[in-house]
């Protein structure tokens, strides 16, 4: 399974999906799994936004990688692949995709993964893509 950025940012500020995540963080048939970029998108959101320590942000995410989260590199073939799926798929007004996003897409599609986002546009695209995608909540509770 993919987590995407908002699912490891809500398992580490206990947002309504850090059950549902802590639960994928332990599957053994389906290990987890985030790509470079999101993992920096994580350490970014949870420091700026959600208020954490740096020193406890990188702990937390060393004990995720050793608990079994493993983090997948991002080379000229995946950028490629988001490039071409945000040109695809974004929209200003209707679709505002990151690139973060579309980063998550191409690790999906190159590693054969399903996908766990709160996030309804990447969800939209995944399925647009026919990714499976493992809806988790927003922090009002809602699932794209």
């Amino acid at each position: 399974m993919l987590l995407d950025a908002f699912a490891l940012v809500a398992y580490l500020v206990d947002e309504p999906a850090a059950e549902e995540v802590a639960a994928m963080l332990h599957d053994r048939d389906d290990p987890p799994v985030v790509n470079a970029v999101n993992l920096a998108e994580v350490i970014d959101r949870t420091a700026r936004v959600g208020g954490l320590e740096l020193a406890d942000i990188l702990r937390h995410v060393t004990w995720l990688r050793d608990g079994g989260l493993e983090v997948l590199a991002v080379d000229a073939f995946d950028g490629a692949v988001a490039g071409s799926l945000r040109a695809q798929f974004y929209d200003r007004d209707t679709r505002p995709l990151s690139l973060a996003d579309c980063c998550a897409l191409a690790s999906t599609v190159r590693y054969d993964q399903a996908l766990a986002t709160a996030d309804p546009d990447l969800a939209w695209a995944a399925r647009e893509m026919d990714v499976a995608v493992a809806p988790l909540p927003d922090s009002r509770g809602r699932r794209p």
